[in-house]
C-alpha cells in the first residue's frame, strides 16, 4: 500500500506518478477499456492533501520542462460545473456524477437530491458521520462502463469542510488531477452554502493505475 502525504493537488500528483512508476505492479488488461495493454498499478493507494484549496488546481511542471501537464485550469472548472454540479446528460453518456448526486433514485421510485440533503443536514448536524454521497446503483454492475467513482464522504472536522473520495479504477495521468481539482471546486460550492471553509481532501484507490501509453511521457518527466 502506498500512502502520500501532500501539501496540494498538484504535489499528490507527482508523488502519485512517482510512486507509481517506481513501485507499482504491471498486468494486461484483460477486459473493459484498453483491453490487452499493460497497465502499471498499486495495489492500494491513499492519500492526504493538506491544502487543496491552492491555485492553479491544475498540474504544474517546472519551468525549464517542456512535456505538457495532463490538464488545464480550464479542464478542472469544466469538470467540475458539467460533471458534478449538474444532473444534466450529454452526447453518449447514460449517466454523469453529478446525475446521481443531484438525481439519484430511490426504490418507491422517486429522487433525491444528494447535495441538498448534505448541506441542509451539515448545516443542522454539522459534527456527525452521516454525509456520504452514493454514486452506484445496482444494476451498475451489468454496465460496460460502471461508475469509477463509488463515494464521497463530506465532513466539519475542526471547523472546516473535508472531502472524501473513494474511485474503484482510476486514471493516474490525467483522471486523478481533473477528478480531484473538480472536487475541490464541489467541496468549495458546499462549504460556502454550509458556511465554513475548506478543509483536507482524501483519496484513495485499489484501482489507480498508468496506462501503458503513458509510459514514455513518465520517462520524460522524470528524466529516465
Amino acid at each position: 500500500m502506498i500512502v502520500v502525504k501532500a501539501t496540494t493537488i498538484s504535489d499528490a500528483w507527482h508523488q502519485a506518478v512517482y510512486q507509481c512508476w517506481k513501485n507499482g505492479y504491471d498486468y494486461k488488461i484483460d477486459s473493459g477499456s484498453y483491453q490487452g495493454q499493460i497497465r502499471r498499478q498499486f495495489d492500494f493507494f491513499t492519500c492526504e492533501i493538506s491544502q487543496p484549496e491552492v491555485r492553479p488546481l491544475a498540474i504544474q511542471f517546472p519551468e525549464n520542462m517542456t512535456l505538457p501537464p495532463p490538464n488545464t485550469e480550464e479542464q478542472v472548472e469544466d469538470y467540475a460545473v458539467s460533471y458534478l454540479l449538474s444532473k444534466d446528460i450529454s452526447g453518449k453518456e447514460t449517466y454523469t456524477y453529478g446525475s446521481r448526486m443531484l438525481n439519484f433514485p430511490n426504490p418507491d421510485g422517486s429522487f433525491t437530491d444528494q447535495i441538498k440533503w448534505i448541506i441542509e443536514h451539515l448545516k443542522g448536524f454539522p459534527g456527525n458521520n452521516h454525509c456520504a454521497i452514493t454514486i452506484p446503483l445496482g444494476g451498475d454492475l451489468n454496465l460496460e462502463h460502471a461508475p469509477c467513482l463509488r463515494v464521497v464522504d463530506l465532513k466539519i472536522v475542526h471547523e472546516k469542510l473535508d472531502i472524501s473520495v473513494y474511485f474503484r479504477s482510476w486514471d493516474l495521468w490525467s483522471g486523478f488531477p481533473t477528478n480531484l481539482g473538480g472536487f475541490q471546486i464541489f467541496n468549495e460550492f458546499i462549504a460556502q452554502e454550509v458556511g465554513v471553509p475548506t478543509g483536507k481532501m482524501f483519496a484513495a484507490s485499489a484501482g489507480l493505475h498508468l496506462y501503458e501509453m503513458y509510459f514514455p511521457v513518465v520517462k520524460m518527466r522524470f528524466n529516465e
